[in-house]
């Protein structure tokens, strides 16, 4: 069900930098979509650390994981190890 959210223009920054997420060069997307992520769960303090597979449950709807690789080749068993 799809969600609209009014996203005013105050984005907390330090320094004229965004405190939270960095964009690149001029671009303004991805403050503007943290933000109103933000605002969907309430603060940014609820959005804390931003790891992307939360963020890609809830916009999907499909599970999330998140791994720690220590070693290169190990991320291609993992993935073969989903794929079949």
């Amino acid at each position: 069900m799809p969600l609209e959210v009014v996203v005013d223009s105050y984005v907390p920054c330090e320094f004229n930098v965004p405190v939270f997420s960095k964009n690149h060069e001029h671009e303004l997307w991805v403050v503007l979509l943290e933000k109103a992520w933000a605002k969907i769960h309430g603060s940014y303090q609820r959005i804390s650390f931003g790891f992307a597979h939360e963020t890609m449950r809830d916009l999907t709807g499909a599970p999330g994981y998140q791994y720690t690789i220590e070693d290169e080749e190990e991320i291609f068993k993992i993935i073969t190890d989903r794929v079949d």
